[in-house]
């Protein structure tokens, strides 16, 4: 049977999405019901996130020119929590990344000049947006977002899989969210995972490709790490 998906799926919807027709999953039986209903669940996250939203742009267009530091930098992180959240919600969400974007730059922007008599705090906040804006980078992924979520729909058990049956860059990009250590682990029971396992499914072969890239990426993690 068909199943019809959304063009631009929340995380649930989505990650229903991987297990279709994927041995690595068990390929469930999965009915247009059940993406009705995750699609429900994604569709409640995505008014819940958007009342969010605006609750957060009024605070910020509201703000006092006279605000401390610390208010300033309370309301970056609810800033920055909200861009995160917004790679894993479902629907175009482009236009709220760019204003959550100029928002953050623009307290940054404060922060900066404010601390520019104090070396230290004034190099620290230069790490940090060099640091938040490679993290931005990688949210792009979904994959990434999805895993990074305190209640992500990829479970323990669906780790493996869904790191398997990624897009290549994807896979590459979420390597560096695991330590050398959890990435033998993960090399090995992919290794266990697909042995013996049909090779002609063309899932099964991607998935090969992905494990010889997760292993390789784990032996180099670990002589760096030595």
């Amino acid at each position: 049977m068909n199943l019809f998906f959304s063009d631009r799926p929340g995380a649930n919807e989505r990650h229903l999405r991987r297990k279709v027709n994927n041995p690595l999953f068990g390929a469930p039986d999965i009915s247009q019901d059940d993406v009705l209903r995750a699609r429900e669940i994604d569709e409640r996250e995505h008014k819940t996130f958007m009342d969010g939203f605006y609750a957060l742009a009024k605070d910020a267009s509201t703000l006092d020119a006279s605000v401390d530091a610390d208010e300033l930098i309370a309301l970056k992180q609810r800033l920055e929590q909200s861009y995160e959240q917004s790679c894993s919600v479902m629907g175009a969400m482009e236009e709220i990344q760019q204003g959550l974007s100029r928002l953050i730059d623009s307290i940054m922007q404060s922060l900066l000049y404010a601390s520019s008599t104090d070396e230290h705090a004034h190099q620290k906040l230069v790490e940090e947006q060099a640091a938040r804006k490679l993290h931005f980078e990688l949210l792009r992924h979904s994959l990434i977002a999805d895993l990074l979520r305190p209640d992500s729909p990829i479970t323990s058990d669906d780790l493996l899989p869904t790191l398997l049956s990624s897009p290549e860059p994807s896979l590459r990009a979420a390597v560096g969210l695991f330590t050398a250590e959890q990435l033998a682990v993960l090399c090995a029971h992919g290794n266990r995972m697909l042995d013996g396992v049909d090779s002609d499914h063309p899932k099964i072969v991607h998935s090969r490709n992905m494990l010889a890239i997760l292993c390789e990426q784990s032996k180099q993690t670990g002589a760096a790490d030595n």
